[in-house]
């Protein structure tokens, strides 16, 4: 079985099963994850994906914006109990960490060597997502104030 959850206080459940592999997809660069975020907000969308060229095509254009540092925050301290709850609970199984901009390139796992994993120019390939095109260095007045908290909270 293969589950897939973005609430990580399921993980306390993974002593339910046998054996579990665990695998966490996350961003190391975690202000343009925030700002991902933020962005997918603004448009007003349930859905984060962007899963063919046609999507890309659909996406509306963004007026420049500066964000409210109390939202930077508090994605950090939500991202770092991510953190917190993924260490606590993921020692105790064979886990993996799989970044999301090495999926842009080339990702092989070591747990599940099934060929490379990739997630650009896909849409024949897994059904993976595509980056959001946005250039948020232009889009984010503030990007600089944003990224620094956000590296403040995670350094």
């Amino acid at each position: 079985k293969i589950l897939n959850t973005h609430y990580f206080l399921g993980l306390s459940s993974l002593s339910n099963y046998d054996n579990p592999i665990v695998f966490r997809v996350t961003r190391r660069n975690k202000t343009e994850q925030f700002l991902s975020e933020y962005l997918v907000t603004l448009r007003n969308q349930q859905t984060t994906n962007v899963e063919n060229q046609n999507d890309i095509e659909k996406l509306p254009t963004i007026d420049k914006s500066i964000v409210p540092l109390k939202l930077a925050k508090s994605f950090a301290a939500r991202h770092k109990e991510y953190d917190n709850l993924w260490e606590q609970y993921s020692i105790h199984y064979r886990n993996e960490v799989v970044y999301y901009e090495d999926l842009l390139e080339k990702y092989q796992s070591t747990i599940l060597p099934l060929g490379p994993w990739k997630m650009n120019n896909v849409e024949t390939e897994l059904g993976l997502t595509y980056k959001l095109p946005y250039d948020k260095q232009e889009l984010i007045l503030n990007y600089k104030d944003v990224k620094n908290v956000i590296e403040t909270a995670f350094n």
